[in-house]
């Protein structure tokens, strides 16, 4: 997932078919501000104003949700702000937030004093939802009302699976010395009811976690372990294909994250074909990245695509792009993905990961922010969250989404 508030992470994990969730669709691109070939004629719209958009979650080419932020001169804490969509992103409603804070706040995974706060936004479908990272809250009426859900400790990562919704939470309840929290997997029912803990999770302490879905039986999970010196966050891969009663450790080829970071959001559908971004130090705008692909389930793996080092890493290789931080990875087809940059723009890559182009023209969405997050709902119907747009004459725009209808072809701003 990711997010313009979290440059410094590591690495990205999608597999192949990331958030195809329904086929669909929508209304014609015509009526919008133009596509971003050129220039929009006019102002570009926008969802709302003095919002800190971080988050999208869309369950089908019409509905959807996004998370931010509205802060208030000198106040303490941010508001969080939840705002849905019946129409593919044309219109937006406010909703009810879960009271909580918003933002990157302090994440705690060693038996600290933890802080009530979100980060994440995932829905199952159009009632049913979550907000999540470090706390956790869920809804079952379309986001007309919250409540927070009593956690072993901080939520790492939160997926669906299936007919469940599965949370990694750092255990710190028992924590009896100083270092990374054992993780732990709780796992509910959708539409409501009580979380309960599954027993098969290897026995692992880790500060940053990933999880994604690919069917009812099959999950993948990433962790960053404590850092190890210099060398950064050691990274370990796990499968599961029963349902989370075992797990197998796989190789993972990105082996650290970045001092401070930790492992980002994945997503998918097949469980054979595996997509891993690596990414190393951001620094002035750039930052070294590294695609890597397995078509055996994490077995083995190639390096697809590479944008050469900016310190350390692997020789230049295809067209990935050195400037902009790595921020979500999503793949839709076993050859085509998208990168989310903060500082940068939405990449495309139809060849499997060796070469990549702007999806949308990085003149329109460079510089602080770039994009913060990208999903897709289907083969045709996607949305690209876009912090700060510039506009013809020097002028800017705030929390713009993207959305294509033709399997991203073509984007133009909604709102």
């Amino acid at each position: 997932m990711r997010r313009v508030g979290r440059v410094g992470r590591s690495h990205v994990v999608a597999l192949a078919g990331v958030a195809v969730l329904a086929a669909g669709c929508g209304s014609s691109l015509g009526q919008h501000t133009g596509t971003v070939r050129g220039r929009p004629s006019s102002g570009l719209p926008t969802i709302a104003s003095n919002l800190n958009l971080t988050a999208l979650s869309f369950v089908t080419p019409k509905d959807g949700y996004v998370l931010g932020s509205r802060c208030h001169g000198s106040a303490p804490t941010c508001k969080t702000v939840v705002m849905a969509t019946l129409d593919g992103g044309q219109t937006w409603k406010a909703s009810a937030p879960p009271s909580a804070a918003a933002g990157d706040g302090p994440v705690t995974t060693t038996g600290g004093p933890g802080v009530s706060a979100v980060t994440d936004i995932t829905f199952a479908n159009r009632l049913d939802g979550w907000a999540w990272g470090p706390s956790l809250y869920a809804t079952t009426d379309a986001a007309a009302s919250w409540r927070r859900i009593a956690t072993l400790g901080q939520v790492l990562a939160l997926a669906v699976v299936g007919k469940q919704v599965w949370a990694v939470e750092a255990d710190c309840t028992s924590q009896t010395r100083r270092g990374a929290c054992p993780l732990v997997l709780q796992s509910a029912p959708i539409g409501g009811g009580a979380w309960t803990s599954t027993p098969g999770l290897p026995p692992v302490r880790a500060t940053a976690a990933t999880l994604v879905a690919t069917s009812s039986e099959e999950a993948w999970l990433e962790v960053a372990g404590p850092s190890a010196g210099g060398g950064g966050s050691p990274l370990i891969l796990y499968g599961t294909s029963d349902a989370g009663t075992t797990w197998k450790l796989r190789e993972d080829p990105c082996r650290f994250a970045v001092p401070g970071s930790g492992a980002d959001p994945m997503a998918a559908v097949g469980v054979a074909t595996v997509w891993l971004g690596c990414a190393g130090e951001p620094g002035a705008g750039s930052q070294a990245k590294a695609i890597y692909t397995s078509t055996d389930a994490g077995r083995t793996w190639k390096l697809a695509g590479s944008s050469g080092p900016a310190g350390a890493g692997p020789p230049a290789r295809g067209t990935v792009p050195l400037a902009g931080y790595l921020q979500q990875l999503v793949v839709t087809s076993p050859t085509v993905a998208w990168m989310a940059l903060a500082r940068g723009t939405l990449m495309v890559t139809r060849d499997g990961g060796r070469t990549w182009e702007a999806a949308i023209p990085s003149a329109l969405l460079a510089g602080s922010s770039g994009a913060a997050a990208v999903a897709f709902a289907g083969p045709t119907s996607g949305w690209a969250l876009a912090g700060v747009v510039g506009e013809p004459g020097g002028s800017s725009a705030t929390d713009v989404v993207f959305r294509t209808v033709d399997g991203g072809r073509r984007w133009a701003p909604v709102g």
